[in-house]
């Protein structure tokens, strides 16, 4: 798991909508990755699910995002 929470620390994500799957989207990519990290530490299956999928879709989409140094 801790792989997949630095995939996203330090990623710049924009607040727009972001589909997740077929029947799951946000209207904001930024807010529901930062609350999906904050419940995957305590241990939220779901919120790391969730993580994965967006990790997934990201790479396969070739998206790349600014990274602060």
């Amino acid at each position: 798991m801790n792989n997949l929470l630095d995939f996203f620390i330090g990623l710049v994500l924009p607040e727009t909508e972001f589909k997740i799957t077929k029947q799951t989207s946000t209207s904001n990519l930024q807010k529901c990755v930062r609350l999906a990290m904050a419940l995957a530490k305590d241990g939220n299956k779901p919120s790391v699910i969730r993580l994965r999928r967006i990790r997934d879709l990201l790479e396969k989409q070739s998206i790349e995002f600014v990274r602060p140094r």
